[in-house]
């Protein structure tokens, strides 16, 4: 999955923002938002819940099984 592209949520504010996939295992995900420097490293305690992770003091997820629901509407 490495190279994907992907879309973060803020759950702070609700605004989306596509990130690239850097590195990814089963509850690690490591990514870079487009357009910009930063890296967010997103954790997830297991495979059916999303990854969750911070920086500069917001909150961000990424949920893949939503994700999946997105692709096949």
């Amino acid at each position: 999955m490495e190279g994907q592209k992907i879309t973060i949520v803020c759950t702070n504010n609700g605004i989306t923002q596509p990130a690239d996939i850097i590195s990814e295992t089963e509850r690690h995900l490591k990514v870079v938002i487009n357009g910009t420097d930063i890296v967010l490293e997103l954790h997830r305690e297991a495979t059916n819940k999303p990854y969750v992770g911070h920086a500069v003091g917001l909150s961000f997820e990424y949920n893949p099984l939503l994700a999946e629901e997105w692709k096949q509407v």
